[in-house]
């Protein structure tokens, strides 16, 4: 309770202490400097951090982005950048992946931009879930458009890639059944973006990591090893919110994490469909590199007070960025005032302690006092000027300094070189150099006269800076130094005036030559607005030519001259050719260039030297006898066609150019026709003696005229004419036509083979027919083919059967021709006769023609006999059978043997017989009938009766195992032996049969004196059961004393004692202990009623004071 009074206490002053109330500058109160919770550096702002685990608690938040979002500052991962987790949700009611299957699966893309790791054992998935973080319009729609919408140009330029690795749940295999059936292989991408998702496992126990999530980058090897975000950051969202996860632990692809609220003010991670629509809460890596600090003051918009947000609560820092156009903010010595140079107008001067800010719009304001800030001073102040960029939504800042302002004004005569006349530089420390020189101001230019830098040096203005000065070509250069005791604000003193010169006296000359200059002079062409150019001694070569003007340059004491007006004559450097144009030799493809060379003479007709430059060409090689020519002197241009050029006109213009600009051009022609290409082509290659054959010529390219020359052998036929002729060799020859255009002749040859007639048939068929058996009603037909395979015809063609069987079969040759041209066919046929007998028949077919032509070839067809197999048979009797046609012979009855016995009968089932044929082992079998039971007279015992259970009996059947008639044997009752049996406490006899336990009875004893006891000596005596005659051991009688005669015992009425438990199991005589009473000894009574009475007096105070107790407890 107490525990729980003391949680409610400090949540209650936790949350007094955190309520937000608008914080004001107080009128003239330095204060002390601004907490870290007010004011914050970049590095202060990477120790904010989400993660409570280790009992440290320092958040903080930060506004970016539209609307004055605020971003949880998770922590940092790198030097220059902090992870921020938005603190409220950038959209809300967004699907994850509207496209919703249970199980369902999507093909993967490369478009989505994952990058696998192979840690699953894939380098890429087919099929994902879709959970697939990668590949959801949350991620590819959803986060990319919120980076255009939710943040301006300025600020997405903060924003810095994170890589970011992911779960997936890739399916390995689709089985027959979908649902269940996917089998799913994890493995791990990574993606790079701005915005993204947090990461995190489902809850499953305080143990499970469900109970925080993380952002920032990871691995694949620690998904959930990024900044950690508890759930009291979760829970300020105040909506539930995706997570980038998938649902891995019930394998469902369609299943994906978020927060959610279980409305009992916790949260932990949890799972539904990926179409479910929650909230969007990214995460990003901000770059701090261009971040001064943030503070709790908003940026400033007007003079006065400023309300500074309370970071620890519902309040977040204002970032201010680094900026070096906002001017100079320096603290006074005394940090009274701030002194502003080169401030723009409209910038804020802000000021912040432990009690507030106070900001003040800057016009054109040189210092502001504390007073005007309501402080008392500037001294434990963060100080520094601002400005806010309203539509990029970036406040610049410029932190106020302590140290020095140097501040050396330059005026019309005197100008500062070094170009640093401001500087702020830490007290005690040397200025940069600072230099200066004379002026040219308004075309009047000003030096400064010896002796300048001692003007300097007396003035009170320079506070500990000294002025030395030196004689250069321009003048005198004067140059401060020195460390300053104090602000230094230093205004020169001016320069001298320089004096005036008179324009010089100069001529000029041929080309670009200006004559009479001096180095003292410069020169401008065109214009006198320059640019300048200096001159020499004697003369000077212009860049071109044409008017220029040359003046005197100025001095360290004296200004430049008026400009003299110099016009230069222009040189010319024309060049001219002696030939305009040249035209070539037509010639064919694959021509040689020899002699093919053509020459123009190029004359220099310009006033200058010119420098010919070798000219260029695609399709002639050219080349210059000389270069560089003076005026009217020659060179000799070569141009020859280039080797190999391919069909076509080749007009070029070649150019002679000079270093000048100037050319002469000279046209060139020169045409190649195609190359001419000659073929000759046969209409037969090979022909037979007394036939003919065509001969084709073809030529093309060349100049399309052509001429034809055949030749026959080697030697020319002028009977053959044209480019097609006829020939009809005898022999094999070679013909050659020489084909010639108006330009060469090429030739082509073709060679006509001359076949001998050949007289030949051919009788391709199927000499074999089809097999039959004897009783055959018919026989197929089978066709032949006569080919004249010969190169002539053959005419008168028969056919004829010969030989031993030629009756067996029948030739038809009604559709045969008996004239076949080469590689014509005619047909016969030929068929075997019906109703032959058993046998192999062959005959010959002869086939002839005119010119000695025969061919004869061997026909056959088999008629098989009856083929009977062995003896098959039914009940009625036995035959063989042709295995070919199924006929039946030697159909006879069975001949059986005696029936023998297969199965025996017995009392209740039938048995088998059977009986063999003999010639064939047909086997017939009929039923046994069963023998019946064969019962026995007498009873057999089947079990025996005991004396305490009953017995049975039955008639049995001699031949199986069958009873009838069974009853019951009576129980034959003990029969107790005659001899007691004991033990040393009871005694019994013994049944004969089953040796139990009868007549069970406690002993009786009685005592029986075995010695008496005289005056000297010891008797002895033993306990006797009555019954059994069982034995205690003996026990001693003591001595009577003084008299030898015996005594009766002390106490006549003793009896032998009650049976007692053993104390001797075995069952052997002990001896009495001697402290312990003898039998009948009654001497310790009273000390057993004594301790009797304690007990019980014991007894009692126990009960009162249990009693006692009791009555308290009522």
């Amino acid at each position: 309770m107490l525990k729980k009074l003391s949680a409610v206490a400090l949540t209650v002053l936790l949350g007094v202490s955190s309520i937000s109330y608008p914080v004001y500058a107080r009128e003239t109160k330095a204060g002390a400097l601004p907490e870290k919770g007010q004011f914050a550096t970049a590095d202060d702002l990477k120790a904010f951090n989400t993660d409570d685990s280790d009992g440290a608690v320092n958040p903080a938040k930060v506004y970016f982005g539209k609307d004055n979002q605020q971003w949880w500052i998770a922590g940092s991962q790198s030097a220059d950048s902090m992870t921020l987790f938005a603190a409220s949700p950038l959209a809300t009611d967004v699907q994850f992946n509207p496209a919703y299957v249970e199980w369902g699966m999507q093909s993967y893309s490369v478009d989505w931009g994952c990058t696998y790791t192979g840690i699953g054992g894939l380098d890429g998935p087919e099929d994902v879930g879709l959970n697939h973080y990668g590949g959801s319009p949350l991620r590819n729609t959803t986060l990319k458009g919120l980076e255009d919408s939710y943040f301006s140009p300025a600020e997405r330029s903060l924003m810095k890639e994170s890589t970011i690795y992911t779960d997936d749940m890739t399916c390995q295999e689709q089985l027959e059944n979908v649902g269940a059936g996917h089998a799913f292989v994890h493995d791990r991408y990574f993606t790079q973006d701005k915005l993204y998702l947090a990461y995190g496992k489902r809850y499953n126990g305080p143990d499970s990591g469900g109970d925080y999530i993380t952002v920032g980058e990871n691995s694949a090897e620690d998904l959930t090893g990024g900044l950690r975000i508890d759930l009291d950051y979760c829970k300020s969202v105040g909506a539930e919110f995706f997570l980038r996860a998938p649902n891995t632990v019930d394998t469902d692809p369609s299943s994906v994490l978020y927060m959610k609220d279980n409305g009992n003010g916790t949260w932990w991670t949890w799972t539904w469909e990926n179409r479910a629509a929650f909230a969007v809460v990214p995460a990003f890596e901000f770059n701090l590199s261009s971040v001064l600090f943030a503070s709790a003051a908003p940026a400033a918009t007007s003079d006065g007070a400023l309300t500074l947000a309370d970071t620890a609560d519902d309040g977040a820092f204002t970032l201010r960025y680094s900026a070096d156009d906002l001017g100079y903010a320096l603290y006074t010595d005394d940090e009274s005032t701030i002194n502003l140079r080169n401030v723009p107008e409209g910038t804020y001067l802000v000021a912040q302690n432990s009690e507030g800010a106070y900001a003040k719009r800057i016009t054109n304001e040189e210092e502001v006092t504390a007073a005007e800030m309501q402080l008392d001073s500037f001294e434990n102040c963060e100080v520094w000027l601002e400005r806010t960029d309203e539509e990029e939504r970036i406040t610049y800042a410029a932190k106020a300094q302590y140290g020095v302002l140097i501040e050396v004004a330059m005026n019309k005569s005197v100008e500062i070189t070094s170009g640093n006349g401001i500087q702020l530089i830490p007290s005690g420390t040397l200025i940069e150099p600072i230099t200066l020189e004379g002026r040219d101001f308004e075309q009047l230019g000003y030096y400064i006269p010896k002796g300048y830098a001692d003007q300097l040096n007396a003035m009170p203005a320079m506070k500990g800076l000294t002025a030395t000065e030196e004689e250069t070509d321009n003048g005198i250069v004067v140059t401060l130094l020195g460390t300053p005791t104090g602000n230094v604000k230093l205004d020169l003193p001016t320069g001298e005036p320089k004096g005036f010169q008179s324009p010089p006296n100069v001529t000029g000359g041929v080309g670009k030559i200006i004559y009479g200059t001096t180095t003292a002079m410069e020169y401008s062409m065109i214009s006198t607005g320059g640019p300048y150019y200096s001159c020499k001694d004697g003369s000077t070569d212009a860049i071109t030519y044409g008017t220029c003007h040359v003046r005197f340059k100025k001095t360290p004491t004296l200004n430049a001259s008026g400009w003299t007006a110099v016009e230069l004559i222009a040189p010319t450097y024309t060049i001219s050719a002696d030939e305009s144009y040249l035209e070539f030799d037509t010639k064919n493809e694959g021509y040689s260039t020899d002699g093919l060379s053509k020459t123009v003479t190029i004359t220099n007709t310009g006033n200058s030297a010119v420098t010919l430059q070798s000219p260029a060409s695609q399709s002639y090689d050219v080349s210059l006898s000389n270069t560089e020519l003076a005026p009217s002197e020659t060179a000799v241009l070569t141009v020859t066609p280039k080797a190999d050029l391919t069909n076509g006109a080749y007009k070029e213009t070649i150019k002679v150019e000079t270093g000048n600009r100037t050319s002469a051009s000279i046209e060139v022609s020169f045409t190649v026709n195609g190359a001419l290409s000659v073929s000759l082509t046969s209409s037969a290659t090979e022909i037979i003696d007394g036939q003919s054959a065509t001969l084709t010529a073809y030529a093309q390219g060349g100049s399309g005229e052509y001429t034809y020359v055949w030749y026959a052998g080697d030697v020319e036929d002028s009977t053959l004419q044209g480019s097609e002729v006829s020939v009809s060799p005898s022999v094999t020859t070679t013909y050659k036509v020489v084909i010639t255009d108006t330009i060469e002749d090429k030739s082509a040859a073709a060679t006509i083979t001359v076949i001998p007639r050949n007289y030949d048939l051919d009788v391709p068929g199927d000499f074999t027919f089809d097999q039959k058996h004897v009783g055959y009603e018919d026989a197929s037909a089978n066709p032949f083919t006569i080919e004249n395979i010969g190169n002539v015809d053959i005419t008168n063609i028969t056919a004829a059967l010969t030989g031993a069987n030629a009756d067996a079969f029948t030739l038809d040759t009604a559709g045969m021709q008996d004239t076949l041209a080469p590689a014509g066919t005619t047909s016969f046929t030929v068929k075997p006769n019906a109703g032959l007998d058993g046998g192999t028949y062959t005959a010959q077919v002869q086939i002839t023609g005119d010119t000695g032509v025969s061919k004869t070839f061997e026909i056959s067809f088999t008629v098989e006999d009856h083929d009977y197999e062995e003896w098959k048979s039914d009940e009625t009797g036995h035959w063989h059978e042709c295995s070919i046609c199924s006929e039946k012979t030697e159909v006879t009855a069975h001949t059986y043997s005696d029936w023998e016995t297969v199965t025996a009968p017995d009392c209740e089932n039938k048995g088998s017989e059977k009986r063999v044929c003999e010639a064939c082992e047909f086997t017939e079998t009929r039923e046994a009938a069963p023998l019946g039971h064969d019962w026995e007279a007498d009873y057999t015992v089947d079990k025996e009766a005991t004396c305490t259970t009953e017995g049975s009996k039955s008639i049995h059947c001699s031949r199986c195992d069958a009873v009838k008639d069974s009853g019951v044997i009576p129980a034959a009752g003990h029969t107790a032996g005659d001899d007691w049996k004991n033990d040393e406490n009871n005694h019994w006899k013994e049944c004969t049969v089953c040796e139990t336990k009868l007549e069970e009875a406690a002993h009786t004893f009685a005592w029986v004196t075995d010695k008496e006891a005289t005056a000297t000596e010891a008797g002895s005596k033993h306990e006797e059961c009555t019954a059994c005659g069982y034995e205690k051991a003996a026990v001693e009688i003591p001595a009577t004393g003084g008299t030898t005669e015996p005594s009766e015992p002390s106490n006549p009425e003793e009896k032998p004692s009650e049976p007692s438990e053993p104390s001797n199991p075995e069952g052997k005589p002990t001896e009495p202990p001697k402290d312990s009473p003898q039998t009948g000894d009654n001497s310790n009574t009273l000390l057993w009623v004594l301790l009797t009475g304690v007990s019980a007096a014991s007894l009692s105070g126990v009960l009162l004071l249990q009693k006692s107790r009791r009555r308290k407890a009522k």
